[in-house]
């Protein structure tokens, strides 16, 4: 299935917000780069698979919910 880019994005800065962090600590608390974040909260961007399970595991959530599969964050 197609990841939907804008729905990935929103979601990440979602979490970012949510957790009071800037982009820079949020990239380091998932361990991706920074220009991640920013491609993502910006639309400019597809994510690969380790990607989103990178994000997904930090931040304790779904990859589905990461790609706006489901509305519930967790399984």
């Amino acid at each position: 299935m197609k990841i939907n880019k804008n729905i990935f994005g929103l979601r990440v800065y979602q979490l970012r917000i949510e957790e009071e962090l800037t982009q820079e600590e949020f990239a380091e608390k998932c361990n991706i780069s920074r220009t991640t974040v920013w491609r993502a909260e910006n639309f400019k961007m597809r994510p690969r698979k380790d990607t989103l399970a990178l994000i997904a595991a930090a931040c304790e959530v779904s990859i589905d919910w990461l790609r706006g599969v489901k509305n519930e964050r967790w399984n």
